[in-house]
């Protein structure tokens, strides 16, 4: 008897600039850059786009589904945010983090969405920013986005 062993596939259904519409339950997270992390946040779309504004408060991110999960029963995926190295205020240097959580997708398919926000002096840091999702130590969704200071044309005459 042959068992077929399902591996799940991931799409990135929309991306870019998100506002904060629930702010879910925050707690804290050492691990993590800002020492602190929000679950069960609601977001509103802004503008899809990959280049991300040097400011705190921005936040980015996707809206992704993926199938091929067990049915109807809890799986555990990993959300991880790689970014430029960051000095933490506890003197350690972060490249990024891994957090795990217990999702529970609709019969074999999840739908959900991931973010990061921009939200201490000590992550303003430019460069690209990757957030992914894993399933299995598999990346099943992956979006890089470019952080940069913003650029305003100045409209006064010379």
């Amino acid at each position: 008897m042959s068992m077929s062993v399902m591996a799940a596939e991931g799409l990135i259904t929309n991306y870019g600039l998100y506002s904060v519409a629930n702010g879910g339950i925050a707690y804290r997270h050492p691990g993590s850059t800002a020492g602190r992390a929000a679950g069960g946040v609601e977001a509103v779309h802004i503008e899809k786009t990959t280049s991300v504004p040097l400011r705190k408060g921005i936040m980015f991110g996707f809206e992704w589904e993926a199938e091929g999960f067990p049915p109807n029963m809890p799986v555990i995926i990993t959300y991880r945010v790689k970014h430029p190295p960051a000095l933490k205020p506890d003197g350690q240097v972060s490249t990024g983090f891994d957090e795990p959580f217990y999702v529970f997708p609709e019969g074999i398919t999840l739908k959900t969405a991931d973010y990061y926000m921009l939200s201490e002096d000590w992550e303003l840091l430019p460069g690209e920013w990757t957030i992914s999702v894993l399933y299995k130590d598999t990346v099943i969704v992956e979006k890089t986005f470019t952080v940069a200071e913003e650029h305003r044309e100045d409209s006064s005459p010379l």
